[in-house]
């Protein structure tokens, strides 16, 4: 009975994964679709980094559930891990010897789209400044799903009243 179950969690984990690889891979073609021409050209989703985004995402938050109790994670903490997870693995590879800086910060442009796109934040609601600030702080900061949680939630709720952010 337990090899039953057990072989069920694999396949519902296996779908959760592949769900969110499919809208890893939506976001990231929304994002480049903004681009213009020649950075376009000088990036590539690589579809095995993605898997690894997906699968890393669900083990770890579902092992913080489990430890903690909680049955479902809220969207800051999906934003936060999601951001971990992209940031880690960098899925967004350079194919160009000759980038622009857009380009090279792709992940990070990714990482914070995602992570957008979970709390239900406009890109556009976000000011310059701070994405310059969330760009930096993707490339340069470790920060571990926890911390990114709890600024995806402040941003959230500065997002929630008029203006920019």
């Amino acid at each position: 009975m337990e090899e039953s179950s057990k072989g069920s969690g694999d396949e519902n984990f296996r779908t959760r994964a592949q769900y969110r690889k499919k809208l890893l891979t939506k976001v990231y073609h929304l994002m480049v679709d903004d681009w213009p021409e020649e950075d376009r050209g000088s990036v590539q989703l690589n579809s095995q980094l993605v898997t690894a985004v997906s699968e890393s995402y669900f083990k770890d938050l579902d092992r913080k559930k489990e430890f903690h109790g909680i049955k479902y994670a809220d969207a800051h903490k999906r934003a936060g891990y999601m951001a971990k997870w992209i940031m880690r693995y960098r899925p967004v590879q350079i194919t160009s010897d000759q980038c622009s800086v857009r380009a090279l910060l792709a992940n990070e442009h990714f990482a914070i789209l995602m992570a957008l796109k979970f709390i239900k934040v406009s890109p556009g609601k976000v000011s310059v400044h701070l994405y310059k600030n969330l760009l930096y702080t993707m490339r340069y900061r470790h920060l571990d799903g926890n911390a990114l949680a709890l600024a995806f939630y402040l941003l959230e709720r500065a997002a929630r009243a008029d203006g920019l952010i």
